[in-house]
């Protein structure tokens, strides 16, 4: 599997978005943990499964349950 780089604006933006969803509703900041860690795993088994972004090297991947969207590059 290909080794994963997170950006640190991404990780604020993720941690920011599990302790919005934490105030939410109970455990629902662990639902989007393990979705967003299944997307993950899932572009490193297929760095092509997400879809090109426009005209940029670019892909993003939409992480499931969740109003979110991982963007990538394979290098």
């Amino acid at each position: 599997m290909k080794p994963v780089i997170i950006h640190s604006q991404a990780r604020v933006d993720l941690d920011e978005a599990i302790a919005f969803y934490d105030r939410q509703r109970t455990a629902l900041e662990l639902d989007l943990k393990t979705a967003v860690e299944r997307a993950i795993g899932r572009i490193q088994q297929n760095p092509q499964l997400g879809a090109r972004y426009n005209a940029t090297d670019l892909r993003y991947f939409i992480v499931r349950r969740f109003p979110y969207v991982i963007f990538y590059s394979e290098l």
